[in-house]
């Protein structure tokens, strides 16, 4: 999995293997310096992050030459009024299911209102916290690129 980091960005990841935030869980550290501690497999379902309002990650299931209309992709953004704040005080999302649009603060996916998220062209100018395209695969389970950074 390749990453690509902007600088002075700050960000916590807790990654799942499986749904709901539930199964193996993988810490990855963003440090504002550039540095990347923890590792995250392409086989997550899930996942919960943490840091400062405007933080966006996009996930994705090619890499940036593979245009996004070919691809699978999302994007989590920390906008204000959009999160919830952590047992630290820090503001964060949850994703209980890569596939699906939950609340921010959602701890499980409800198989019951399961509905898509905004699908985009682009990552630019959008205003929702979770945005992104389809090419019918699947994300969970396939991520292959990751984008860090803080466009506002």
């Amino acid at each position: 999995m390749e990453w690509k980091l902007a600088p002075r960005t700050r960000l916590d990841i807790a990654a799942f293997e499986g749904m709901n935030c539930a199964g193996e869980r993988h810490m990855v550290e963003i440090h504002p310096v550039g540095g990347q501690q923890g590792k995250m497999p392409p086989t997550i379902k899930s996942l919960a992050m943490a840091g400062p309002v405007g933080t966006r990650l996009v996930l994705m299931t090619a890499g940036p030459d593979t245009p996004l209309s070919q691809q699978t992709w999302r994007a989590i953004h920390i906008r204000p009024g959009k999160f919830f704040k952590n047992k630290d005080g820090n503001p964060a999302v949850r994703v209980p299911d890569l596939d699906f649009l939950d609340a921010p603060d959602a701890r499980r996916s409800d198989p019951d209102m399961q509905a898509s998220y905004d699908m985009v062209d682009s990552m630019e100018g959008q205003k929702g916290w979770t945005y992104g395209g389809s090419n019918g695969t699947p994300l969970k389970g396939n991520i292959r690129y990751v984008i860090v950074d803080k466009p506002e």
